[in-house]
């Protein structure tokens, strides 16, 4: 399967997961400015990090392997480069309710909140569990939380 990469919303290089056997092989490629770009991959219902690009005769490359089925792969499934984690730790308030515990939160184009689900802690996105979904973020189990709406954006306290 081959799939686009993206560095701020332009098409900057190719990934192709291959299969070999009981594995699945990665292969990245992309033309990027010179520094320090990891990976990521988003499916609807997972995010993960796969790993950070080496130079290599003029274009920066990333191979790997991972036992077959580690990443479960669709038509929909972006990737794309950045420098920074694009996930922050969020402490502020949705909608006037204070979040108590860390709340990771990404802004492209909308805000979503994502909560890391721990068993001896109490549900700091509880008051908005029935608009969450199951997700992982990076391997963990998580909620996400999406809010498209201006009005409900606006409501976000600054962070």
């Amino acid at each position: 399967m081959r799939y686009i990469i993206k560095l701020d919303q332009q098409k900057v290089g190719n990934v192709t997961f291959v299969k070999e056997g009981l594995y699945d092989a990665l292969y990245a490629q992309c033309r990027i400015p010179d520094g320090i770009f990891r990976l990521y991959m988003e499916t609807e219902n997972r995010f993960e990090s796969l790993g950070v690009l080496a130079p290599e005769s003029g274009s920066f490359t990333l191979r790997k392997r991972y036992p077959s089925g580690k990443y479960p792969l669709d038509e929909n499934a972006e990737f794309f480069v950045s420098q920074t984690d694009p996930w922050q730790i969020y402490h502020g308030k949705i909608q006037n309710i204070p979040l108590k515990e860390n709340i990771s939160v990404m802004t492209d184009g909308c805000f979503r909140f994502c909560e890391i689900l721990e068993p001896d802690k109490p549900l700091a996105l509880l008051p908005y569990f029935c608009l969450c979904r199951p997700y992982l973020l990076y391997g963990r189990q998580a909620l996400l939380l999406e809010l498209a709406n201006e009005s409900i954006k606006n409501a976000c306290a600054e962070f």
